[in-house]
């Protein structure tokens, strides 16, 4: 019987991870840390623009990305339940 791919990852401990796969965990944590950097980058944008071109206060403006972070934290287990129930390459392209 031949295992599938959530029965090898939960046989697998980080270290065995790290070593039967050293690029894709590389490229994993470089694609978390491409999402950490993207939502830097695009707030920062965003809240320098709308004080800046817009006339919004500093104040309200950083309630509405604290506001819009929270949404994303409270929805994104959602999305990932969501994408779960989809063929991988559909999930990854849609």
């Amino acid at each position: 019987m031949r295992e599938s791919h959530a029965d090898l990852a939960l046989a697998l401990t980080s270290a065995q991870a790290i070593s039967r796969y050293p690029l894709l965990t590389v490229l994993g944590a470089l694609a978390g840390a491409a999402g950490v950097a993207i939502t830097y980058v695009k707030t920062t944008f965003a809240l320098t623009w709308a004080t800046s071109s817009v006339d919004f206060s500093r104040t309200k403006f950083l309630s509405v990305i604290s506001l819009a972070l929270v949404v994303q934290v409270l929805v994104q287990p959602f999305g990932a339940f969501l994408a779960s129930k989809w063929p991988l390459r559909k999930a990854v392209l849609c």
